[in-house]
């Protein structure tokens, strides 16, 4: 068996129920999870927009390919349900050969009763493909006589600094430098001798420097970072799916 970092979003569950207030009343019982062979339909294994007390909070495989991968409490079993009771912070994780990943979709179905909590945040997985630094001042940078690239120079005005602190693309843009600034770019004039200046004003966001299923299925701040989604519940409870797409799945 083997474990995707795509499907770290299950180490997030968590943040599905972050931020929860909550209610009077008791939460828990017993739930389908990975491997669970409770009837579907029922009390005890609701289905997907249905609500039930007696199933308490739990978070479990659901879809077509559902079979081929398998859900589990913690890192020390593989036998132990995604549940929680109230008060608990509940650390689950979906394994799956290699390829399963690659090639099939599958869908976390999350439940959480009535009697649970009065607010909901689903915070899905992202993670950081590129360094991102959070940019507040102006930026400066340095294409020296011999063509390096850089943010500072020696007396002899070459380049001898490299602290981006951010990623840097291709085309040489501080692209994972996110925020509003001034990019002051210098770059050396062989005609004058000297360094020609010219402030550029960006706004770069984080959104070409993550990876992950939140960047196509939540908002984002201005930064460009993922945000949660919030669902206020009391008495209600929330019974949905959150779809993953295989990584080379075309559908």
């Amino acid at each position: 068996m083997k474990r995707s970092h795509i499907f770290s979003l299950c180490v997030s569950l968590p943040l599905v129920i972050s931020a929860c207030g909550q209610s009077s009343g008791s939460g828990g019982g017993s739930s389908g999870g990975g491997g669970s062979k409770t009837p579907e339909n029922t009390p005890e294994n609701p289905a997907p927009g249905t609500v039930s007390e007696t199933a308490g909070f739990f978070v479990k495989l659901s879809g077509e390919y559902a079979d081929l991968f398998s859900i589990h409490k913690g890192e020390s079993t593989f036998s132990e349900k995604c549940e929680a009771k109230i008060g608990e912070r509940n650390f689950c994780i979906v394994e799956a050969e290699e390829m399963r990943f690659a090639a099939h979709d599958v869908s976390l179905h999350y439940h959480i009763p009535k009697t649970m909590c009065e607010y909901i945040r689903v915070m899905p997985y992202y993670f950081v493909n590129h360094q991102i630094k959070k940019q507040t001042t102006d930026l400066h940078t340095y294409f020296d006589k011999n063509g390096e690239f850089g943010t500072g120079v020696d007396a002899n005005d070459l380049v001898n600094a490299y602290d981006f602190g951010c990623h840097v693309s291709e085309k040489l843009e501080p692209i994972c430098c996110v925020g509003k600034y001034n990019w002051v770019k210098h770059v050396w004039d062989e005609t004058s001798g000297k360094y020609s200046v010219a402030p550029q004003g960006v706004n770069y966001t984080a959104e070409s420097c993550l990876g992950g299923p939140a960047l196509a299925s939540q908002g984002k701040n201005e930064l460009g970072f993922p945000v949660g989604t919030y669902y206020y519940v009391p008495g209600e409870g929330k019974s949905a799916t959150y779809d993953l797409k295989g990584t080379d799945s075309s559908s």
